[in-house]
């Protein structure tokens, strides 16, 4: 059962952004009528880009076994490893929106915002929250779909939220804004 969708038009491909409530877990996606596509910052689809020029580089650079030497079945492997790699890598910069399509909303917490919240008493900590596909890429960015960042996204600014992790503490959500480029 989807509920708490929240809607903002997207780029000519007709796209919404959506962060959807499904059963607790908070995901935040763009959704085409049909898949839910990832959305990126421009700082993590430039990452991403720059991995798949490394993957391309290296298949393209592949030193494939000579033709009179027994098939190397390690070396097979690797190689469709890293293709399958660049594939779905390049499947997913393609098929993604930019967080930047949707219109910022400083009190309320969107994908691709940088947060700022009190972790308990004077500490202060900032996270940008991205798609789990760039979420590795860069400290201080963490997942929508990790738990603290599905706890914190579509809440507004001023709010407080417990993780279950961590009963007797609060986090108070201070800031919330769209970084600038």
């Amino acid at each position: 059962m989807v509920s708490n969708v929240l809607v903002g038009s997207l780029d000519d491909r007709s796209m919404a952004a959506a962060v959807v409530n499904l059963g607790g877990k908070r995901l935040s996606r763009a959704w085409d009528g049909k898949h839910l596509s990832p959305m990126l910052t421009p700082e993590g689809r430039s990452q991403l880009e720059a991995r798949s020029r490394l993957l391309l580089e290296r298949i393209t650079n592949f030193e494939a076994p000579e033709p009179s030497e027994p098939p190397d079945s390690e070396s097979a492997d690797r190689y469709e490893s890293l293709l399958n790699e660049f594939i779905q890598l390049c499947h997913m910069i393609h098929s993604s929106s930019s967080v930047e399509d949707v219109p910022d909303d400083p009190g309320v917490v969107l994908l691709g915002d940088e947060v700022v919240v009190s972790c308990g008493i004077g500490r202060i900590e900032r996270y940008v929250i991205v798609d789990p596909l760039e979420a590795a890429l860069e400290a201080g960015r963490i997942s929508s779909e990790s738990p603290l960042g599905s706890g914190l996204l579509g809440r507004s600014v001023g709010e407080s939220l417990v993780m279950e992790d961590n009963p007797g503490q609060a986090i108070t959500i201070l800031s919330a804004s769209r970084r600038k480029r």
